[in-house]
């Protein structure tokens, strides 16, 4: 039997750690019908996140089912989470879900495009997540870091795709367009004086801005 790599042996680590009978029901859902969620080791890292830093009140874009939803739900009952989805059909599905599970008074669902519609907020978050239309961070970013509070905390996901972005392998002109859109986002936050940011090799590729 070979070895486990390092990072084979901690994802699988992850992996058997969760137990949250929604997750796991969620992520099955999201396998047979291939609805991309986080992964699992970028959940565990962002769920930590929220921990380390007392975080009370999150900004997501990109509900999907409500996986990430959930699982950052879950830290503590008095986390508040406001959460976009622009699919009609997977907003009212993750809906459905939500409104049975006892993290339902935690969250509130807005329907709509996150970059082309205006939300009123009446509060501004410890932490905004960002897992929504890749080739759109950099707008989604500008957009709504002005609802972050002093100190507080952006974090995108998906953004070394596969691997794609570091060695820019792909033979798909679409795929080579979005990967050094990608790419450039990168670079852009890393280079944002305002922020402190730090990408990190874990799931698909998972930023971390604090605000100076």
């Amino acid at each position: 039997m070979s070895k486990k790599s390092p990072k084979e042996h901690y994802l699988s680590e992850v992996n058997l750690k969760e137990t949250n009978p929604v997750l796991v029901s969620l992520s099955h859902l999201a396998e047979k019908r291939h609805i991309p969620i986080i992964q699992p080791e970028g959940l565990a890292f962002l769920k930590q996140v929220i921990q380390l830093r007392d975080i009370k009140k999150i900004l997501e874009i990109g509900t999907a089912i409500g996986y990430s939803t959930i699982g950052m739900a879950s830290v503590n009952d008095t986390i508040q989470i406001n959460t976009i989805e622009r699919n009609q059909t997977l907003f009212n599905e993750a809906r459905e879900i939500i409104k049975n599970t006892s993290y339902n008074p935690q969250i509130t669902m807005h329907l709509g495009d996150a970059v082309e519609e205006e939300f009123a907020f009446n509060t501004t978050f410890d932490l905004i997540f960002i897992d929504a239309a890749k080739a759109q961070n950099r707008k989604l970013f500008e957009k709504y870091e002005r609802f972050l509070n002093p100190k507080g905390i952006i974090i995108v996901d998906n953004l070394l795709f596969h691997d794609m972005v570091s060695t820019q392998h792909t033979t798909s002109r679409n795929l080579r367009a979005l990967t050094r859109k990608i790419d450039e986002f990168n670079r852009y936050i890393i280079n944002r004086e305002d922020y402190d940011t730090t990408i990190y090799p874990i799931g698909d590729g998972m930023s971390l801005s604090i605000k100076r």
